[in-house]
Parts: structure tokens; sequence; C-alpha cells
């Protein structure tokens, strides 16, 4: 039988429900009420919002405190010349445990060596939180977001976008906006440019970073995140606007991308973050590069309910080799389709096409790809964690991008990453025979 997702692409257009939603929305972006501790009952909070300047261009934004949201407020914390930090959080009900006398605050849990103690690095008077909503808070004063100068995305791949889109009232063109995330930036090619269009047809959209990270952390409670395995992360601009496109291409951290509001800097000062620039070419081929890592670790681990490095502990007759190479090609096919497409030509640099097709063969990708698992023998992948702790995962932005990236640009065939899909979605936990008879 046919995976249910592959009959939907058959029967839809080859836009992204992401970007059709945003094409048929003509409304402007939502006016927002900023809970805050003085909305809260009983809270001790402090409510200082007052004494804050009506534009503070130092203050950096956080959105989404998972895993990576508090590993960043974490270190960014402590920084010497420690820039004013607020957490935004979604929900008021987070914004009450925040402020409840249990609360110890975000916490990072570093644990120790061979023969050694982990370590707590706990904060919680360094920051502000606000609550960002829709809905007026039942009682204390009424607030809403100031403008928005320096701000980090941390959400979940499907949040980012619109998570930035539902406050674009508050960004202006000289914002900074860094979204960390796995998958693909939906601002690269071919969506990227629509997505300008729609919401910025006569420009003024602020300045997009993205980053790729490899820290391996897993969450332990509301705000508190054990920091399995540090390592290091790569941040760059998308999307260079201007007259030196081809300059800015070619130079790690170009002007104005590493100066604009100072956030990039302050990132790359955070030296627990590890962060170095890269041009915004290679940031593209980097992000892709992790896709096809998460694609197929990802999906493999969370259905066989196993760490990254069971996978890669293979007898003679083992099928995971062969569905990881089926993987591979579909993936490869995917990728060598987008960087021959028109949408790409800006993208492709001063090797070609031909040298991008020679990157992302199957061949090359399985090399990384195991050089990955078995660097992260020990981790359990965030896939997992989600389908263990009864979250929505993000297999619909990395094995979905895929697919929804397959058909826009000519109904290319995943069947095998259709069906794990379909399998993550569902939650299925199987064994490696059954998975075998599933997918081979």
């Amino acid at each position: 039988m046919p995976s249910r997702h592959l009959q939907t692409l058959a029967n839809n257009s080859h836009r992204p429900k992401w970007l059709a939603h945003i094409a048929g929305d003509g409304s402007s972006p939502p006016r927002l009420y900023a809970w805050t501790a003085a909305n809260i009952p009983g809270s001790s909070g402090a409510h200082n919002r007052e004494q804050r300047q009506e534009k503070d261009s130092r203050r950096i934004y956080i959105l989404g405190i998972g895993n990576i949201g508090r590993l960043f407020a974490s270190h960014l914390a402590r920084l010497p010349d420690r820039p004013p930090i607020t957490l935004i959080l979604r929900r008021p009900e987070l914004l009450t445990k925040w402020y409840s006398s249990h609360c110890q605050g975000l916490q990072i849990i570093s644990p120790g060596g061979e023969g050694s103690q982990s370590k707590t690095t706990t904060h919680k008077t360094a920051f502000d939180v606000e609550c960002w909503c829709e809905t007026p808070p039942p009682q204390g004063p009424i607030d809403h977001p100031l403008p928005v100068n320096r701000l980090i995305v941390t959400t979940k791949a499907a949040s980012a976008l619109p998570a930035v889109d539902r406050l674009r009232r508050y960004l202006a063109p000289d914002s900074a906006v860094v979204m960390i995330h796995n998958g693909v930036s939906a601002l690269w090619p071919p969506h990227g440019d629509e997505y300008l269009e729609q919401r910025y047809p006569n420009g003024g959209a602020p300045r997009f970073f993205a980053g790729v990270t490899s820290h391996a952390l897993s969450s332990v409670g509301d705000f508190c995140s054990m920091h399995v395995a540090p390592s290091d992360s790569v941040i760059g601009p998308i999307l260079p606007r201007g007259p030196n496109t081809d300059t800015e291409a070619s130079c790690p951290c170009p002007e104005p991308w590493s100066t604009t509001q100072g956030l990039v800097p302050q990132i790359q000062a955070a030296k627990g973050l590890q962060f170095r620039t890269v041009p915004w070419r290679e940031l593209w081929l980097l992000q892709l590069d992790k896709l096809v890592a998460n694609t197929t670790i990802n999906p493999l681990a969370t259905v066989l309910r196993c760490r990254n490095g069971q996978l890669f502990e293979n007898s003679h007759d083992d099928v995971i080799p062969l569905i990881m190479d089926r993987l591979l090609q579909e993936t490869c096919h995917v990728i060598q389709a987008l960087v021959s497409h028109p949408a790409s030509a800006s993208m492709v640099g001063p090797g070609g096409v031909e040298a991008l097709k020679q990157r992302y063969t199957v061949r090359q990708m399985r090399h990384m790809v195991c050089d990955i698992g078995k660097r992260s023998a020990a981790n359990t992948c965030s896939m997992l964690q989600d389908v263990q702790a009864g979250r929505l995962t993000e297999v619909s932005e990395l094995n979905g991008w895929l697919l929804d990236t397959a058909a826009r640009l000519g109904r290319i065939a995943l069947p095998t990453h259709a069906a794990l899909v379909d399998l993550v979605e569902d939650r299925v936990a199987l064994s490696k025979a059954e998975l075998a008879r599933r997918l081979v």
C-alpha cells in the first residue's frame, strides 16, 4: 500500500502548507500582549518594564526555551559584559511555573568526566521572562512587546519561521534574527524568495541568520537540560542582500552581517557555545549535510528505539546498511535535483553544479553519516526523545522537507522516506526484522 504521504503529495500543489497559508493570509501581524510577573497571581517576580528604555538596542530576546534555548541563555548570561536578556515564553502556564516558589531557574547540567561529579549551572535573576500571546492578561498591567532588535529563535523547526512571522510587527529592517533548529531553513531556495515577496513586498525584511549546531542535550525538566556532548557550531547569514552578494559569499562574516546589532559577535564571544561564522553558501551546504544525517539516523533510531551507535553495530546479515543506502539514494536524488534547479543558481558557487553533485553521492554521504553516527554513538537522538516524552517530532521538517522539495522539483519518488515518516508519526516501535519487512 502506498504511504499516505505519497498519496497526499499526489493530490496537493507543490507549495508547502506553511507557504500556502501565508500566501492566502493578507492580514496584518497580530498585536501581542506581554505577560510579566505582575500578571501572575502571588508572584514575587519584579515588574521592571517601566525602567527599561523604549528601545533597548543591547537586549537579546530568546524565543524557545527548550534544550538549545537554555544552552544559549545560560552561556550568554555568563558574558563579562552581559547584555540584558529576555526569555519569551509561548504559554502563560510556563510563566506561572517560572515565577513559582519552587522554580530554581534555568539550569544546565554538565556531566563530569570519569571519577568526577557533574556540574550544574543555574541562572534565574539574569533574565527577564515574559509570555507573548494574543490574549490580554486577566489581571495586572497591560503591556505589549517592545521593538526587537536582536532575536534568537530556538524553537522546533516547524515553529521557527511561523514564530518570526508572528513577530514581524516588532522587527525592523536592521533587526537581527538568528534561527537555530534542525533541518534546512525555510528561507533558502526554493521557498525563501516567495516568502519575502509575500510578507515584505516593498523590502524591509530583518536580517536573517541561521545556525547549525551539533551540541547534544537532553531535557530533564521544564527549565533544565543535561549537556550530554558539547560540540562545535556554525552561524552565517541567509539571503544576503545588496550589490556585493558574490563578495559576501566568499567572506566568512562580511559587513553588514557581522555587525548587525552586534548579535553574532556576542554569540561568538560566549565560548561554551563554540560558534564560528561561515559564508552563506557554506552554511547552506552544512545545513544540507546535517539534514542528510538527521533524516537517516533519527527516524531509524526512533522506530528501533535505540541509541545512535546501535545503528552501526552491524552483523553480516544486518538489513540496516541496506535501508540506510536506500534512504541515502533517495536523499541524494532530491539534493542533486535541488542544486540543479534554477532557483538554486545563486547558491551554487564557483565549483558549479557538478561539484555539488559529486558532494552529494551515496558513497560520500554514507561515509559522513557513519562518522557522525559513531561520534554520537551514546546519544539518544532528539526525535526519539520527543517520542518518549509524548511530544510532536520534527520528522515532518526533516524527512518531510525532502518529500515537499521532491514534489516541488518534479515529483521525485521517495518511498522509503515516506514510509518512515508514517512510522514515526504513528509512534510505531519495531525490531530490525520487522522494519526490514516494512521497508525492504
